[in-house]
């Protein structure tokens, strides 16, 4: 119902989730797919398992956001902020991601499936059992990220610090 509606604030989106009932669970999974949010700042704001299918979120704040299961896939992340952010198995399949910053971002299981990370920052986070398969990490930062169980199968690597990170433990890495 959001397709292509400008949400203004933080506040607004609250108000959205608040009019509709919903509250994140498994029962009441709020959808904001193809909504645009760019630029917001949605610092420390619980979106878990909502459908952000396609949302703008370029430029959005993230920190210390709650991402749970949510759903992203599509969806333009350039140059967000998820620093601190909690994304455990979040959908970020064919996302848009150039740019965005995951500095200590929990994505234990993140499903990052041909999704766009050019130029992101992983620096100390967990993206252990993520699913990076097709992924385009060109020039990516994983300083001291734990990558322990990550699936990289013919994921595009040049120039990321990938292959000097000591966490790289039990990695899937294959390249065409």
């Amino acid at each position: 119902p959001y397709a292509g509606v400008r949400l203004r604030s933080r506040d607004e989106v609250q108000w959205v989730f608040s009019e509709h009932g919903w509250r994140g669970d498994a029962h009441h999974k709020p959808d904001l797919s193809s909504a645009d949010l760019h630029g917001l700042d949605l610092t420390g704001i619980t979106l878990s398992s909502t459908y952000l299918i396609g949302a703008n979120l370029r430029d959005a704040v993230l920190r210390d956001a709650q991402l749970y299961m949510a759903d992203l896939e599509g969806a333009d992340l350039r140059d967000a902020d998820c620093s601190h952010a909690f994304m455990r198995m979040v959908h970020l399949s064919k996302a848009n991601a150039q740019g965005a910053r995951f500095i200590k971002a929990h994505l234990h299981g993140a499903h990052l499936f041909a999704a766009n990370l050019t130029r992101a920052d992983f620096t100390d986070a967990d993206l252990q059992a993520a699913n990076m398969r097709r992924a385009i990490l060109e020039w990516a930062e994983f300083d001291g990220a734990t990558l322990t169980r990550v699936d990289l199968h013919n994921a595009v690597i040049d120039g990321a610090t990938l292959l000097m990170n000591p966490n790289l433990a039990l990695a899937a890495l294959n390249q065409m």
